[in-house]
């Protein structure tokens, strides 16, 4: 069922814990070690690697239903324990917790015992004497995975330890976002098979830089998205704001300087006034926050709704101008609030870290 790595590895004697039983080691004093010594020493040796062997188990003859398998799918892979320290590893007295977004259908070693927590929270729990690690050594440990591991971001990192009567502690070298550090294989796929050989962050980077905007179209790109632009002749050379505008509040004159200042908006200031106009706007901007923004040579021009509109046109044009000022192209923004409140909402979708 399982297999061990590393030479001169021996199976610990039951009354061994978490170090070396006394064998004339320099660290067998440490069967004796308290719970939270224990614990520290699993967190800073012990490293999960993981590496999936098949996507396709069955096609090998394994009855995928009898584990439960959603559409009678599922992997193969084991996660490999490694002490990466030179202080002897023995498992019993502790519980290892490691995070799947598969979910895992069987550990395939009578030796550990393991349960489903919740969400991708597993905690699997070495009997004693079920392996020793001297330095540099490794176990191997079977699992059955629903579905498939076809991405580094399947295999979650950050897996933990917990010594009886001691506080979790994070394994130090599985705690990171690359995903690279930790997992050995993982089997390519015909249809995407370059996309496997790079992390999620890498393959996003690289189709953002391949569909980059011009330099052009991003000057003219306000953030966030407005209702509509139209553009104007020519560009505006941006140095500074000089900011004329009854209405605003003084929180928010301040607020709108201080940006500017982060900007490094510190050189030619460019005249920006600004009315409030009400109901003299369109109809679909003519609402708490809507305003019109002229971006033109000689200057800029707001006519907003209320004072929230003056102070927003202006973060807007604040957004499209270049840190230490530049040149924005002419145009005019209509905008305003889809919704009572402004906010954002952040999906981290299957990844919790």
């Amino acid at each position: 069922m399982w297999k061990r790595v590393g030479a001169g590895a021996v199976i610990a004697a039951v009354s061994c814990f978490i170090v070396a039983c006394s064998s004339g080691d320099s660290d067998s004093n440490g069967v004796d070690m308290s719970s939270t010594a224990r614990a520290a020493a699993l967190g800073g040796n012990l490293m999960v690697r993981v590496a999936i062997d098949t996507n396709d188990t069955a096609k090998s003859g394994t009855n995928c239903a009898d584990l439960g398998a959603d559409w009678a799918s599922f992997a193969r892979g084991k996660l490999i324990l490694e002490n990466t320290g030179s202080t002897r590893l023995a498992a019993g007295g502790w519980t290892l917790y490691v995070h799947s977004i598969r979910r895992i259908l069987m550990i395939d070693r009578p030796d550990i015992s393991w349960r489903h927590i919740t969400g991708d929270l597993y905690a699997l729990t070495p009997n004693a004497g079920a392996f020793t690690l001297g330095a540099g050594e490794r176990v191997e440990v079977p699992f059955v995975g629903e579905y498939w591991y076809q991405r580094y971001s399947d295999l979650l990192p950050r897996s933990y330890v917990v010594a009886d009567g001691a506080q979790p502690v994070m394994l130090r070298h599985n705690d990171t976002d690359d995903e690279t550090q930790y997992v050995d294989a993982i089997p390519p796929i015909s249809d995407d098979a370059a996309a496997v050989a790079s992390t999620p962050a890498q393959v996003l980077r690289a189709k953002a830089e391949a569909t980059l905007p011009s330099a052009q179209q991003t000057a003219a790109r306000a953030l966030p998205a407005v209702l509509r632009t139209a553009q104007g002749e020519g560009a505006v050379q941006i140095g500074g704001i000089d900011l004329s505008a009854s209405g605003l509040t003084s929180a928010q004159t301040i607020a709108l300087k201080a940006r500017a200042t982060t900007l490094g908006l510190n050189g030619t200031a460019l005249h920006v006034s600004g009315r409030i106009v009400g109901t003299a706007l369109p109809a679909d901007i003519a609402t708490p926050g809507g305003y019109r923004l002229t971006l033109a040579s000689d200057g800029a021009s707001v006519d907003a709704f209320d004072a929230a509109g003056l102070y927003y046109a202006v973060q807007t044009l604040l957004s499209l101008t270049p840190a230490n000022g530049g040149a924005v192209p002419a145009m005019t923004i209509e905008d305003a609030p889809r919704y009572v409140h402004r906010g954002m909402h952040v999906d981290v979708a299957r990844n919790f870290r």
